[in-house]
C-alpha cells in the first residue's frame, strides 16, 4: 500500500481536535443525505412520469386525428386506406367524443360519452332500447349507479345536418351500467363512458369525430404524425400524445430540475464542510508536514495524502447515501408509501423507480465535487516550509 494512503487513512482515525473532528463528521452525515435525497428524489420523478405515461398511453390514442374545425370526419374509411401505409402504424379506429349530461334520480352529472369502433354494439338494456355502456369506477361511485342501473343522458345533435343547416337540439339516450372500469386516472374515471360507436352513431345521427391511430413505438409517433399530416393536409389536426401532453411533461421537467438544484446545494454545502475540515486539518499538522518532507516527501506525496483523506470521507458519505436512498424507495414501495389525492393528481399512487444510470451519475458527480472540494487543503499543506515550522 502507498504510504499516502496508508498516512490518510491514519488521519481518519483520529481526525484531529475539536472543530475539525465535528465538521468531518457532519460533512459524511451531508453527503450521505444528500446523496440519498438526491436518489429518492431522481426516482420519485422518474416513477410518476413513468406512471402517468403508461396510463395515457393505455386509455388514449398514441396519435389522434381530428378536423381542424371540430367536425365530423364523413370519409373515415378513406383516410384509414390513406394512412395504412406509412411506416410504424399499427391500428387505425375511428372513435367518437360527445359531451353530455348524466340525469340521475339525486343529480345531474357532466359526463363524456367515449364511443370506439372495437367496442361492440350490445342492446342487453332490455325491450326499452337501452345502450349497455361501461362507466368509470368514480363516475359511478358519484352517481351511485351499480350494474344493471339505467339512467338518462342528454346531449346535442344537429337535427338539420343532412340539408347543411345548423339546428341543433337536445338527445336523450338511455343507457344500463353494464360494467365499470379504472384506469387509475381519476379524470378519466370520473367522467367517461364508453360504449360502441356503432350505437352512438346510430342515436346521434352524425359521423366519428375522431380517428386514434397505434404506433408500434411510442416514441416514433411524433415523425408518423408528422407524415400523416403532410398526406391529409390543413383540413386535419393531427397530435400525437407527447405533444398533446406537452405542458404537462414540461411541468414534470421543470419540477425535476429545480428539486435536483436544490438538493446539489446541499452536497455542495458538505463537500466545502470536507475543504474547512482539510484545511484546519493542515493547521493542526504543520509538523508533522514538516517532518514528512525533511524525511524526503515530496510535494506531489502531500497532496495525495489531503487528496485520499478528502476521497474517503466522500466515498463513505456516498456509500452511506447510496444504501439509504435505495433502502428508502424499497421501503416506500412495500408499505405503498406514497400516496396522493386522486381528486389533485393525475395517478393515487406512485412506485419508486431507481435507475442505475442515474444513481451512477450521482456517485460519479458527487466524488468529483469532493475531489475539487480537497484541492484547496492539499496545495496548501504542500506549501507549508519544513525549516520554519521544525524551529518553531
Amino acid at each position: 500500500m502507498r504510504f499516502e494512503l496508508s498516512l490518510a487513512r491514519r488521519y481518519l482515525r483520529s481526525p484531529g481536535r475539536g472543530l475539525a473532528k465535528i465538521t468531518g463528521r457532519l460533512a459524511v452525515a451531508g453527503i450521505a443525505f444528500g446523496v440519498a435525497a438526491m436518489i429518492f428524489a431522481l426516482a420519485l420523478s422518474r416513477g410518476f412520469r413513468e406512471e402517468v405515461q403508461e396510463k395515457l398511453l393505455a386509455n388514449t390514442a398514441h396519435i389522434s386525428i381530428s378536423r381542424v374545425d371540430g367536425g365530423n370526419i364523413e370519409n373515415a374509411g378513406q383516410i384509414k386506406n390513406e394512412l395504412s401505409n406509412i411506416d410504424g402504424i399499427g391500428n387505425i379506429a375511428a372513435a367518437g367524443y360527445v359531451s353530455a349530461l348524466l340525469i340521475t334520480a339525486h343529480s345531474n352529472t357532466y359526463t363524456v360519452l367515449r364511443a370506439r369502433e372495437e367496442i361492440q354494439p350490445d342492446h342487453s338494456g332490455g325491450r326499452d332500447g337501452c345502450i349497455a355502456a361501461s362507466f368509470g369506477s368514480e363516475l359511478a361511485k358519484k352517481t351511485g349507479l351499480q350494474a344493471g342501473d339505467k339512467v338518462d343522458a342528454v346531449f346535442g345533435v344537429d337535427n338539420d345536418r343532412d340539408n347543411g343547416g345548423d339546428n341543433y337540439g337536445a338527445k336523450k339516450i338511455c343507457i344500463v351500467v353494464k360494467e365499470t372500469f379504472s384506469t387509475g386516472i381519476y379524470d378519466y374515471d370520473s367522467t367517461q363512458i364508453r360504449l360502441s360507436l356503432a350505437d352512438l352513431m346510430r342515436e346521434s345521427g352524425g359521423y366519428p369525430t375522431m380517428l386514434e391511430v397505434s404506433a408500434r413505438n411510442i416514441y416514433d409517433s411524433k415523425i408518423i404524425a408528422e407524415a400523416a399530416g403532410k398526406k391529409l393536409g390543413g383540413e386535419y389536426k393531427v397530435l400525437d400524445w407527447q405533444e398533446a401532453n406537452k405542458p404537462f411533461f414540461a411541468a414534470m421537467s421543470f419540477e425535476r430540475r429545480v428539486v435536483l438544484i436544490i438538493i446539489s446545494l446541499v452536497i455542495l454545502l458538505s463537500a466545502l464542510n470536507i475543504t474547512f475540515t482539510l484545511a484546519l486539518g493542515v493547521t493542526q499538522r504543520r509538523q508533522d508536514i514538516a517532518i514528512m518532507k525533511t524525511a524526503g516527501a515530496k510535494t506531489p506525496n502531500v497532496i495525495l495524502v489531503f487528496l485520499f483523506e478528502g476521497l474517503y470521507l466522500g466515498l463513505v458519505g456516498v456509500v452511506f447515501g447510496t444504501v439509504l436512498g435505495l433502502l428508502a424507495c424499497f421501503l416506500s414501495n412495500y408499505f405503498g408509501l406514497l400516496t396522493l389525492p386522486p381528486e389533485v393528481y393525475a395517478v393515487n399512487k406512485i412506485t419508486l423507480r431507481p435507475d442505475a444510470i442515474e444513481i451512477l451519475f450521482v456517485i460519479t458527480a458527487t466524488l468529483l465535487l469532493t475531489l475539487a472540494s480537497t484541492l484547496y487543503p492539499a496545495f496548501l499543506a504542500a506549501r507549508v516550509k519544513p525549516w520554519e515550522n521544525l524551529r518553531q
